[in-house]
């Protein structure tokens, strides 16, 4: 518009033609931004793109961070090196019931790890059991650690998976070093091995109900606490 007004001023005294007053003030007065309130709109500009980029790449990082802890919430790890020497549901004149978990032969002393990330909710000698260590998960499954030489986990500790819960030993009822492993839910115990390697892998709710212990004498949560 600014320019066309100027044309139009030029076009007419080319001519000889007087030029209306309104059309020359309007040519010769267009309002201008100054250079500092320019400079002062690009700078703001560029603080706000600034702004918008630092809120998206905070978002990144903590959807980031969301997703390495989920995945660490779901990842599952065997707690404990060399076979297994005694089977879920095994019957045997060392133990009263039917074996409630899976027996690892590793070697005294070696590293325990959980088998996911929970937190401790219990530790501390329970007779049978010897040195053990309850981990409940986000989910409310619960995992024993039992026969351990040395409690490493402390109360209420929140502990990612594979991260030391103890040290195998041969404490409580067993007949040399070894882990016992029992994994509950609901204080019932289920077939660890399809825990930990079954065709549904980590998911208790799909594993049917053959694959539980129901007995009376089985040792429950709240008896370690009495």
């Amino acid at each position: 518009m600014q320019r066309l007004s100027r044309t139009i001023v030029c076009a007419v005294a080319v001519v000889g033609l007087a030029v209306p007053s309104t059309l020359s003030a309007s040519a010769e007065a267009q309002p201008r931004v100054p250079t500092a309130q320019k400079t002062t709109l690009t700078i703001a500009a560029k603080e706000a793109a600034t702004v918008v980029r630092h809120a998206k790449e905070r978002a990144a990082r903590k959807a980031r961070v969301e997703r390495k802890r989920l995945a660490q919430q779901r990842k599952i790890t065997r707690p404990a090196t060399g076979n297994i020497s005694a089977g879920f549901g095994d019957r045997s004149r060392h133990w009263e019931v039917r074996h409630t978990g899976i027996d690892f032969d590793a070697k005294y002393g070696e590293k325990v790890g959980a088998v996911m990330a929970g937190k401790v909710i219990f530790r501390g000698y329970v007779r049978g059991y010897g040195n053990l260590v309850v981990i409940r998960n986000k989910k409310g499954v619960d995992f024993w650690y039992a026969h351990m030489s040395k409690i490493k986990a402390k109360w209420r500790q929140p502990l990612r998976s594979g991260q030391t819960v103890g040290y195998v030993g041969d404490s409580g009822n067993a007949t040399g070093p070894h882990l016992h492993l029992e994994i509950r839910k609901g204080d019932y115990p289920i077939n660890p091995a399809l825990f930990l390697w079954g065709p549904n892998k980590g998911k208790i709710s799909k594993m049917k109900i053959k694959n539980w212990v129901h007995d009376p004498d089985v040792v429950h949560l709240a008896d370690l606490y009495n």
